[in-house]
């Protein structure tokens, strides 16, 4: 019997759970518990720790353990084990927390080969923290592995107690992210209508909100502490002890009203001050010292859910209930203020804990497990008589092969319209009912299985627990059956020429299977959005080409034709490339989040030229948990790359030591903002700014890596807030950033020549006419008139010095050190020979090396982009 295993991968606590077909089970801990802390620790001998007790010991000695290592997943972070003198990845972390879940379960069900297993992920997860989700699944040894959206297994787990018809949400409030999802249960299937969420938004925020507000403070008092611990090494120690003791207070006051004393001695701290005095905590906290952290979380979140209902089309009003998953959901409170601020009523009670896992094991068993995309099994089959098998009778059989109703519709559909007569039959000891023994009839039993199965039915002995009897059908006709409890149950379809009171055996018989599931999942729709990177045309400003888009119904695949911006000479180094971005920012698409480069190599065939404008044709398929699989082709030298994925995430990873480009960022959106103001009068515009201040102070100032993951993800959604005030506002602001290039081309007129002149005054009236009309042009215009006045400027010697001076001010803007170091030298020379023309190729190999997120020139139209949409 295959085993269905589900893992909820979460946070700061994960849980594991099988299904066989009916049922499914919790697996608990060494210590009993249905979750185990997500926490490693290894002592100075090596020996590792995992779960309650790694966690137990982490509070006094953070420096020898790994916690929350799910929140770092697609970054650089690593985490050193300081006395143990050994470092593990995100990735390698989570591989070992799988492994020890995965040991919980019985012997004969881990080395069972039909074992399967699915791994939840939070719908707000990027492509880069689902990929490198798989990879652990991989490195802890389990055998097929997929991957499902939590707020997808979350349904699965509300289905298995709660069969009604209704529209609800899914407010699942975990450790370190928000997922929320609204469903609609009709007729034994749901479908997913909208998704959203964001990371760096759970439990792990309260426990910061409470160390900052509330433990912080008492420790200033009662110690000479700097302004800013968080930027001292000194007391990073102190604040990741408090935060266990924030944590800590929290799950108290989650199941009690009664104020909860927060204490952690001299020993345990380990911490002077600055006048070296031994510090210690031991304060008091109660529920109304968290209410305004949880009215900011139940606010904040709610805002999420309204945007998300407003995506699926539908408001509070039409909502029936909301189903709460997560730890955080158990604090009352919270539950409360969520459902008064939204107007919607708390509905189905799941165990928060476990709900995902639970889910997840359930839709382990919808899964095609024989396809390596893992799609879901179809709910409708259909079973067609062969030609080359010689039958009295053709008839095909269309049938609901999965459902979780208790009865399932078959369509008999005969080549003729000749009067028969059909029985369809079961028996009672089908794989549905208990005690399934060895009289079930499947396909694969053959002649002998019917033979028992249709005798049993014709004896009248009790034996058939369903049996249509004899129907007559001219030509075609449908039979309901009934299906008692969640299997699978083995039909018999017995074909009769002779009338119902017969003694006539009958003429043939087919034979399939259908499958009552707990639960049913009609439509997944994608969380993110995926775009590809290219011009708009040759030489023309990128664009994003969008192969997935938010709310797609998932799986999806297609294929999208590109056009070689760029010759490609078989063998050689040379590579096309096109970058991937996820986010639903159109312009500029490097506002979006970056997820890594698809590269086509030179070496990956021989001989032949890809010439500038031949066909690049990207194959792509997402499946139901969101990941992206891609293929290329290019016909005109017969290269077809399915099954090679040059795909590269590792390049999209964040490194949170680079905090010189996270700076960079942070003050050229600073910048962006400042601009628009000079514009617009908007509240929200002043709300971006303030926050993009307090990162860009984070970004310079912090060392702790939790909070520079924090305000990356903070930095990531004011991208997206920008988006809509530039969209809101977009004619005013195309007419300012036109009013400036003009302003710019005034500077350099006297240098244009004639013809520079007039096709910039063409350009002028062009995108006039186009900010009036509302026309896409604008900003391929807008891009022409630039690359005009860069043609100016890059005449002029004295622009080119200036360009070299500053670029080599800046070793940190590229990503080959020793190029930089080789093309500086050679710059100076050429500066110091007055050779300009050579400094201009010099100028134009930084530009190449120069990293993506350096500081752009204004003579730097674009970043290279090897394809163009055809």
């Amino acid at each position: 019997m295959r085993h269905y295993i589900g893992i909820d991968l979460g946070t700061t606590n994960s849980s594991i759970c099988s299904f066989d077909g009916k049922e499914t089970h919790v697996w608990k801990s060494p210590e009993q518990a249905d979750v185990t802390p997500s926490a490693i620790y290894i002592d100075r001998r090596g020996h590792r720790f995992f779960g309650r007790k790694a966690f137990e010991m982490a509070s006094s000695n953070e420096k020898n353990a790994a916690t929350l290592f799910k929140r770092y997943l697609g970054t650089s972070k690593v985490f050193e084990f300081a006395d143990a003198q050994t470092q593990m990845t995100p990735v390698e972390c989570s591989a070992e927390l799988l492994k020890v879940l995965y040991g919980y379960l019985p012997e004969e069900i881990r080395k069972d080969p039909e074992t399967v297993t699915v791994i939840t992920v939070p719908s707000a997860f990027n492509q880069m923290k689902k990929d490198a989700t798989l990879e652990a699944a991989r490195l802890a040894g389990i055998g097929q592995t997929a991957l499902m959206q939590e707020p997808v297994a979350a349904v699965m787990s509300v289905l298995k107690k709660d069969q009604q018809e209704k529209l609800f949400l899914i407010y699942d409030l975990g450790g370190g992210t928000f997922d929320v999802s609204v469903a609609q249960h009709i007729g034994g299937h749901v479908s997913l209508l909208a998704q959203g969420g964001r990371e760096m938004c759970g439990g792990r925020d309260m426990d910061r909100w409470i160390y900052r507000q509330k433990i912080l403070p008492w420790l200033q008092e009662t110690f000479r502490l700097p302004d800013d611990p968080d930027t001292d090494q000194a007391f990073l120690g102190m604040k990741r002890t408090a935060l266990f003791a924030a944590e800590e207070a929290k799950i108290s006051l989650s199941s009690s009203e009664e104020p909860v004393s927060v204490w952690v001695d001299e020993d345990t701290l380990r911490t002077k001050d600055l006048d070296g005095a031994d510090m210690y905590l031991d304060l008091t906290i109660s529920r109304e010292d968290l209410e305004e952290i949880v009215a900011q979380m139940a606010e904040e979140t709610a805002e999420l859910t309204r945007e998300t209902m407003a995506r699926a089309g539908v408001n509070a009003g039409q909502m029936d209930q909301i189903v709460f998953i997560g730890g955080p959901t158990m604090y009352a409170p919270l539950r409360e203020q969520v459902c008064a601020i939204l107007g919607i009523e708390r509905g189905t009670a799941v165990n928060p804990m476990t709900a995902v896992a639970e889910g997840a094991s359930i839709y382990a068993e919808t899964i095609d497990w024989s396809n390596d995309q893992h799609r879901r099994r179809e709910s409708i089959e259909e079973i067609h008589d062969q030609p080359e098998v010689p039958k009295s009778e053709n008839v095909t059989i269309r049938y609901e092969s999965r459902t979780s109703s208790d009865h399932a519709k078959i369509a008999l559909l005969f080549e003729d319209d000749c009067e028969r007569f059909v029985r369809i039959v079961t028996d009672a000891s089908g794989e549905g009912t208990p005690g399934a023994g060895a009289g079930t009839a499947r396909p694969e039993d053959g002649g002998t299985a019917a033979s028992s199965m249709t005798a049993a039915g014709r004896s009248g002995a009790g034996a058939a627990f369903f049996d249509s009897g004899k129907i007559m059908i001219r030509g075609q006709g449908i039979v309901e059956v009934t299906l008692p409890a969640p299997g699978r149950y083995p039909f018999l379809l017995e074909i009769y020429r002779e009338a119902a009171d017969s003694e006539e055996l009958p003429r043939e018989t087919r034979q399939f299977t259908i499958t009552r599931t707990l639960a049913s999942i009609a439509s997944i729709p994608a969380s993110h959005s995926i775009a590809v990177k290219a011009l708009d045309k040759p030489g023309g400003v990128p664009v994003p080409v969008y192969l997935v888009q938010v709310n797609d119904p998932l799986p999806k695949n297609g294929s999208v034709t590109f056009r070689a911006a760029e010759q490609l000479v078989g063998g050689s180094s040379g590579a096309l490339s096109f970058s991937l971005w996820e986010g639903e920012i159109r312009d500029p698409v490097d506002d979006n989040r970056y997820i890594g480069t698809y590269r086509i190599p030179g070496t990956v065939f021989s001989g032949g030229v890809v010439p500038v404008g031949a066909e690049v044709i990207c194959d792509y398929e997402m499946n139901e948990a969101g990941n992206l699989r891609l293929g290329v082709s290019i016909p005109c030298v017969g290269l077809r790359m399915r099954e090679k994925n040059f795909y590269s995430r590792y390049e999209g990873q964040i490194d949170l030591k680079d905090t010189y480009a996270l700076v960079n960022e942070a003050k050229k959106l600073l910048e962006r903002t400042a601009q628009m103001k000079q514009s617009i009068v908007d509240e929200e515009l002043d709300a971006v700014r303030r926050k993009l201040m307090g990162i860009r102070s984070t970004f310079t100032h912090s060392q702790d890596p939790e909070s520079i993951a924090e305000a990356e993800s903070e930095l990531m959604n004011c991208y997206r807030r920008v988006a809509i005030l530039h969209q809101r506002y977009a004619n005013v602001i195309k007419s300012r950033d036109l009013d400036e290039v003009i302003s710019r081309f005034r500077k350099t007129e006297d240098k244009a020549t004639e013809d520079e002149a007039a096709a910039f005054q063409n350009l002028v009236e062009l995108a006039r006419f186009s900010i009036d009309m509302g026309s896409s042009d604008f900003e391929s215009q807008l891009s022409e008139m630039r690359e005009i006045i860069a043609e100016i400027r890059w005449r002029q010697d004295d622009v080119i010095r200036n360009i070299f001076l500053n670029m080599t001010m800046w070793p940190g803007n590229f990503q080959d050190r020793a190029a930089f170091d080789r093309l500086r030298a050679e710059g100076l020379t050429c500066l110091e020979n007055g050779n300009m023309q050579e400094l201009r190729r010099v100028v134009n190999d930084l530009f190449k090396i120069e990293r993506k997120d350096a500081n752009i020139q204004p003579e730097k139209m674009f970043d290279e982009v090897s394809v163009y949409r055809s």
